[in-house]
């Protein structure tokens, strides 16, 4: 008896010259059993001829699992990804910006409510770096409920904008 398994991939294809370039499979995740998963919340910004991704990965049996994701494509083909939360709970709405020389990455998503546990709040999640290895650690920005975060740069300072009982702003000065 064989066995058998399924991919979910995440791609990206760029129009250049006069054609469709070869593909490229910047995050894969294998099945062999249970229910697989779904790549979700693809954001993307491009700065310098590179293109800078987030997103969110979960698995349908365990929505617990649902984390975020960050992948640079440089402008010659290669890329770099990384996982960006690291919880125990459900991490979800992730959002960037860039700076314009290309060398920060903001980005905020919402993380705390466990599907498993029944309860928990979804709070303010912010980091940065400078898309390879140095990151800051992740900061919870609010200790309350949060939805719809969104992250621009004014002059290259983060601000970011969300719902909750009313607007808040909030920007790093």
């Amino acid at each position: 008896a064989g066995s058998s398994s399924w991919q979910k991939r995440l791609v990206y294809r760029k129009f250049a010259n006069g054609s469709w370039q070869t593909p490229l499979v910047l995050d894969e995740k294998t099945y062999s059993s249970g229910f697989g998963g779904e790549f979700q919340d693809i954001q993307g910004e491009k700065n310098n001829n590179e293109l800078h991704l987030v997103y969110r990965y979960y698995e349908y049996d365990n929505y617990d699992t649902a984390e975020i994701f960050y992948a640079h494509v440089y402008a010659d083909g290669s890329f770099h990804n990384q996982q960006i939360s690291h919880d125990t709970t459900s991490s979800t709405q992730p959002d960037l910006a860039v700076s314009r020389d290309g060398g920060t990455i903001h980005i905020t998503w919402k993380e705390g409510f466990s599907y498993v546990q029944g309860g928990g709040k979804n709070v303010l999640y912010y980091r940065q770096g400078n898309g390879f290895q140095t990151w800051t650690d992740p900061v919870a920005l609010t200790s309350y409920a949060i939805d719809a975060p969104l992250i621009e740069l004014n002059n290259n300072q983060p601000i970011i904008v969300f719902l909750s009982e009313q607007y808040y702003f909030i920007s790093k000065n």
